[in-house]
This record gives C-alpha cells, structure tokens and sequence, in this order.
C-alpha cells in the first residue's frame, strides 16, 4: 500500500520533480490534462520550451498594461498553479491566479517573467524544425486525434516552411480551459518557488 502511494504521488508530481521528462511523457500529459486542445496547442507547449516569452517582451509597457488589465478583467480563474512547457528543460507556465489568491506579488511575478527573457539561447531553425517533427511523429504513432487536426497541421507546416515558429493557443483551448499564465524560466521559477509558492502543487 506504501509503495502505490508513492507511485501515486509520483505520477500526480512527475511534472515538476525532476528537471525535466521525455517528449513522449510531455505529449501524454498535455493530452491527457487538455482534451479539449488541438495540435496547435501542443505545438505552442514545446515551442515556449524552447524559445520562451520572448515574442510578448518586445513592447515591455504594453506586456506590463496587459499584464494588468488581465489580472483586472479575468472573471474564471483555471489551470494549475504552474506546469512544464513541453520536455520542461527551460520554462514553466505559472497561473495569474497566485497573484489574485496573494500568493505572489504582482511586481514580483511580473519581473521573474521579464527576467525570464533571453534566458535560453534560442535554437537554430533546423533544430527547431527536427524537434517538432519528432513531436509529430510521436503523436501520430501513438494514435492522438485532434480537433481540426488536418487544417492545424497544414498551418503548422506553413509555419515550419516560413520559419515563422511563433503561434497562438486554439480557440477550443482558450474557451475550455480558463488558465491564465506567463512563462518564467527555471532559475526564475525556483526563486518564486521557494520564496512565495512552497510546496503547492495541483
């Protein structure tokens, strides 16, 4: 009994105790926590592993007057309180809704996502372009269906030809799942984590 509970609390925490997990354990956990996503949305998971926030820092007072207006304006709060990006080598989506339960500060959150920017070196196309061809395959081998699943993956491959990686979340996923987050990187992650956050997990 002892030992299935460990597994248990394993399987429940997996995300965020190790530095990071396989691309086949990422894909099952996205699949698994958002069944209402498309491809799109399982792109934009390990594309933000890979080149982080950087695409919403290029105007920081306008990312900081959404920032707000977000956190003034959301109603349905939803997600966890923070999750990988994609294999989680890099960055973590952490929920606004620690800023509204005054868990962590709103400057504080805010600077941890500002300094999370060009924390990574951003990778060659080619590399990109090869990591999510993995990805695809791996998906496709394990049998996952998509809403719209053949126009997303036309787009995609528009993208990939174009090498214009950057995408945004389907409208299916922002319509089911009310998760409101930045992206922080690690280290950043790690401050907040140990200073405001604790334990918590969800």
């Amino acid at each position: 009994m002892r030992n299935f509970i460990k597994i248990l609390l394993f399987l429940l925490t997996f995300h965020l105790t190790s530095s990071a997990i396989t691309k086949e354990e990422a894909v099952d956990y996205l699949v698994k926590n958002y069944p209402g996503s498309q491809l799109v949305d399982i792109y934009k998971s390990f594309y933000q592993d890979n080149f982080g926030p950087g695409h919403l820092l290029g105007d920081s007072i306008a990312a900081k007057r959404y920032f707000l207006s977000e956190l003034k304006d959301t109603t349905d709060w939803d997600g966890p309180e923070f999750e990988f990006t994609g294999e989680g080598k890099n960055f973590v989506r952490v929920n606004l809704d620690l800023i509204r339960k005054g868990i962590i500060p709103a400057d504080t959150y805010f600077k941890a996502f500002q300094n999370s920017l060009n924390r990574v070196e951003k990778p060659d196309d080619e590399y990109w372009i090869s990591e999510w061809m993995q990805i695809d395959s791996i998906l496709q081998a394990k049998g996952y269906h998509f809403i719209n699943e053949e126009n997303d993956r036309a787009f995609i491959n528009e993208k990939i030809a174009t090498k214009n990686f950057p995408i945004h979340h389907s409208d299916n996923y922002n319509n089911n799942y009310k998760f409101h987050y930045r992206i922080i990187s690690l280290p950043e992650f790690e401050k907040l984590k140990a200073d405001y956050i604790g334990p918590l997990t969800k």
